[in-house]
């Protein structure tokens, strides 16, 4: 924990000790959320591949069909 943390415990001072609490909390949730982030972003960029000309010819018609469904 945080050394505010522990000093308003130490005091009794409760209010301040939730408030450094929520403070603590939210950066490493914060900083947490962050490193997740950058881990995604770099799968979406690993993980893209060239599609064949057949796969994209595939991928084209289903959007087609897609389309007419909707129509």
């Amino acid at each position: 924990m945080s050394k505010e943390f522990v000093d308003a415990i130490s005091k009794g001072d409760n209010v301040s000790a939730q408030d450094a609490f929520k403070n603590v909390m939210m950066q490493k949730v914060g900083d947490t959320l962050e490193k997740e982030r950058e881990s995604v972003a770099k799968t979406f960029v690993a993980s893209r591949q060239e599609l064949s000309p057949e796969q994209e010819t595939i991928l084209a018609k289903d959007a087609e069909e897609r389309e007419n469904e909707e129509d």
